[in-house]
């Protein structure tokens, strides 16, 4: 019995992988928008090549061009103008992609929360990297606030791994009463003196980085607004 086949970070959806898809779409939808409005104009010229236009007076689309399912008459029956104006139509379109994603971010905090809890995807890079490197029946536990509803996971991966995932709010009221205790003046855990670093809010970027980079000893910082 063989072992099902092993994903990679390069065959899942990941940020970089809908950035490129998106920067691919846009490319095709460009290269077929000219494509279509070519063959249209070739079709276009073939058939009213000896006929001279008046540039005096401007004429827009055809009333029988104005709407899909003319346009839609018009290409199967090779009108040029028709073929034209799907091309048109098509390079109109392209961007839409982009623009949906974009739209996504501005939306206000209410509907991005509905919308997330309908259709949203989170950013999935480190928890696909950690179900890549884990050992076979590891377990991995996530710190972080996962809220999509629509995020897609490598499931045949977890279950060929036979991976277990820890998640979810601390139990707060489980522990308080355990907790609260040390919380004292006397500060038997030494929390106050865990902070390596107290910083002001205009230094956060900075912080990040040096963080990052382990520099000067920082090891938790506190930032002061």
């Amino acid at each position: 019995m063989t072992s099902p086949p092993s994903l990679t970070p390069e065959s899942r959806w990941s940020d970089e992988h809908v950035e490129q898809f998106i920067g691919r779409l846009l490319q095709f939808g460009v290269i077929l928008a000219a494509a279509v409005t070519l063959f249209g104009a070739i079709i276009l010229l073939a058939h009213n090549g000896g006929t001279v236009a008046d540039f005096r007076v401007f004429k827009g689309a055809s009333p029988e061009l104005r709407s899909v399912g003319a346009i839609v008459r018009g290409v199967i029956a090779l009108d040029g103008r028709a073929i034209t104006q799907l091309g048109l139509v098509l390079l109109i379109l392209t961007p839409v992609a982009r623009v949906a994603q974009q739209a996504a971010g501005l939306l206000p905090d209410a509907i991005q929360r509905k919308f997330m809890q309908k259709a949203g995807v989170d950013r999935m890079a480190a928890l696909l990297t950690a179900i890549d490197i884990v050992r076979r029946g590891g377990t991995i536990s996530l710190v972080g606030v996962y809220g999509g509803m629509a995020d897609p996971m490598p499931m045949l991966q977890i279950f060929d791994k036979q991976i277990q995932l820890r998640m979810g709010q601390a139990n707060v009221r489980r522990w308080s009463s355990q907790i609260l205790p040390l919380l004292t003046d006397e500060d038997p855990l030494h929390v106050d003196s865990f902070a390596t670093h107290h910083l002001p809010l205009s230094d956060g970027p900075a912080a990040y980085e040096s963080f990052q980079q382990k520099n000067d000893g920082m090891v938790k910082v506190l930032l002061n607004p």
